[in-house]
């Protein structure tokens, strides 16, 4: 990780999310504050329509990567950050998901992964307008009990149906070899994503999500074992930029393959296939 930063592409990875149950992303505590829209997820402002925030999914796969390479965080609520470069050099979180400059003394390098907004497909969008109470999504009701009073209240909070499809897009760039292998971590944690949780009340069954689209079975309930549309990886060089050069797809989307099998043969469907330079 100590080589120059010579800018050498972009891979591109791209998919749909799918739910295996139901979400929550909240909106900011100053609508539940000002509003009195305690409980509701977050909308884009001019359709109306759920999405996962890039910031949400980012700092969701940086908190688990994190967790799985055992890096110390002082709370819950803080993220690690190197603070000697000879630990900054070796670490994946801090070269992938990025370091603020300002708050080292040695050189650092652009963090790699670019997360943008994941979106409803138009197919989901149709499908859940035909069955939710409120447009695009249900109330779910719980029951708090006061665990000093034991005096119980009940709650709503807002979730997206399980079975609702995001189409979303990863942009990961490329400056030496090296960076392949920081970009296997991130599938590593995008998989320990697909066993953990995403958004709010991952604890009481929200959250669970699959990289993947997927078919249905006879009764129409989603088959998670049977994947209809795999990642899409594609690998666009600097000459590709430069219009000296077509686009590499390392992996179409219609090879079907998730990401177990990418896992597992990411040297010979990813690694052998990038050429650098």
């Amino acid at each position: 990780m100590a080589e120059q930063n010579n800018f050498s592409g972009k891979i591109l990875i791209s998919g749909i999310i799918t739910l295996k149950t139901s979400l929550h992303i909240g909106r900011p505590q100053i609508y539940a504050e000002v509003f009195g829209l305690s409980g509701s997820i977050i909308r884009d402002e001019l359709s109306e329509a759920p999405y996962i925030p890039g910031s949400s999914l980012k700092g969701t796969l940086r908190s688990l990567l994190t967790k799985a390479n055992n890096k110390n965080v002082s709370s819950p609520k803080s993220i690690h950050r190197c603070t000697k470069e000879k630990e900054y050099r070796k670490c994946s979180v801090c070269n992938i998901f990025g370091l603020p400059i300002n708050i080292v003394e040695f050189p650092v390098q652009p963090g790699r992964l670019i997360v943008r907004d994941a979106y409803l497909t138009g197919e989901s969008v149709a499908e859940i307008l035909k069955s939710t109470e409120i447009p695009y999504t249900h109330l779910k009701r719980e029951v708090a009990l006061n665990r000093i009073s034991l005096v119980p209240t009940v709650r709503e909070i807002e979730i997206v149906p399980a079975g609702s499809e995001f189409a979303f897009e990863f942009i990961f760039d490329i400056y030496t070899t090296n960076d392949l292998s920081l970009l296997n971590e991130l599938f590593i944690a995008m998989m320990l994503l697909e066993e953990d949780y995403l958004g709010g009340g991952g604890s009481r069954g929200l959250g669970q999500v699959r990289f993947g689209q997927f078919g249905r079975s006879k009764d129409g309930l989603l088959d998670f074992n049977q994947i209809t549309k795999g990642l899409k990886v594609e690998y666009r060089s600097l000459k590709y930029y430069q219009e000296k050069a077509e686009p590499v797809v390392l992996i179409p989307e219609n090879q079907h393959i998730g990401l177990p099998k990418l896992k597992k043969q990411f040297k010979t469907l990813i690694q052998d296939k990038v050429k650098l330079g």
